[in-house]
């Protein structure tokens, strides 16, 4: 991917995340299919919230790359930076910001699409999303390869991090940095890259704590496809079978 086609994806984030009249019940709705996914994930990787030596790197997983929180002023300070990523980042982050980004498109993709599926089923509570509700519009979605895509980035994810946190002076570099990007109103991307280092940097094992996410993810995946269970503790129980 060029630095074009990263700017290119970053705008049709902010698309997607945008809320107009024509598409305000399709930003609720996300919102709500947010908020259910962070809560799968929560439940899904409990162990490595729970471990110490994980927990960091699990919660700027969960509230950092798959929050449910407003990211406009974030999609707004990349949008600015992309163009100009690979002149002033070293390329071992540019290739984590480039990795991260696609991610970051992938989901919102699968998020819009979801909340687009569950409009057109008609069948959840405008409150809350349940289990029964989500793997219907999930399975009817018929979005295997897509997530799938998505869990195959998250070990592309873990090396390029694994990586970028051997380069030396990394993380003097970035507090050396935090006045300018203050003072070039890029403060909270600057502070998604800090928090990221210092989340990923306390792992004794980057490409373990990566593979654990994506070996129950694909486990989950395979039992969502092949079984008729209508809620998570279902499936969990036929994956401990």
């Amino acid at each position: 991917m060029n630095k074009e086609s990263l700017s290119a994806i970053q705008k049709d984030i902010s698309r997607m995340r945008s809320s107009s009249p024509e598409n305000s019940n399709l930003q609720r709705i996300k919102i709500l299919v947010k908020i259910f996914q962070n809560k799968r994930l929560a439940d899904t990787h409990q162990k490595l919230l729970e471990d110490e030596s994980t927990r960091a790197a699990a919660l700027f997983f969960l509230e950092r790359l798959y929050g449910a929180g407003d990211l406009s002023r974030r999609d707004q300070q990349v949008e600015r930076i992309v163009p100009k990523a690979e002149g002033i980042l070293p390329s071992a982050a540019v290739d984590v910001l480039r990795k991260v980004l696609y991610t970051d498109w992938l989901a919102e993709k699968m998020d819009t699409e979801l909340a687009s599926k569950l409009m057109e089923l008609d069948s959840f509570s405008e409150e809350c999303l349940s289990d029964e509700a989500y793997l219907e519009a999930f399975r009817n979605l018929d979005a295997w390869e897509i997530r799938q895509q998505q869990i195959d980035l998250i070990g592309d994810v873990g090396q390029s991090l694994h990586r970028l946190l051997r380069l030396p002076l990394l993380s003097t570099i970035l507090k050396m940095t935090r006045g300018a990007a203050q003072k070039a109103n890029l403060e909270e991307f600057h502070d998604f890259l800090t928090e990221g280092v210092r989340a990923f940097k306390s792992l004794r094992d980057p490409q373990r704590f990566f593979e654990a996410i994506q070996n129950r993810e694909r486990l989950l995946l395979e039992t969502v496809r092949s079984s008729g269970a209508c809620s998570f503790e279902a499936l969990y129980d036929e994956i401990r079978r």
